[in-house]
């Protein structure tokens, strides 16, 4: 039973770490949407960010309600250089490459 719960913990970290960005972290993420000077206002707006700190203009696309990426990903797969928003967003993003694939 101990390996059971010690293989599910570990093995979708293990997936993430395969999956190489050019830049930035592999997240899952629920939705995407352009870094226009509007959705970036909109996101800043909801409650839990800090509306001081989040930026104005960003680079790439705005990843919604983002996790680590791992083997149960359903939904959009990025990579994205600033994650520091608490899982609500991340900027910065693009698409995972198509080089890479799990091995």
């Amino acid at each position: 039973m101990r390996t059971f719960a010690l293989v599910t913990l570990i093995l979708p970290a293990l997936v993430a770490a395969q999956i190489a960005c050019d830049s930035g972290e592999a997240l899952c993420c629920f939705d995407v949407e352009d870094a226009t000077p509007d959705n970036l206002l909109q996101v800043a707006q909801l409650n839990a960010l800090d509306q001081t700190t989040f930026p104005t203009s960003a680079e790439g696309s705005v990843g919604l309600l983002c996790t680590a990426l791992d083997d149960t990903c359903t939904t959009t797969q990025l990579c994205c250089t600033d994650n520091n928003y608490n899982g609500v967003a991340a900027l910065g993003c693009s698409a995972v490459p198509s080089s890479a694939s799990r091995k």
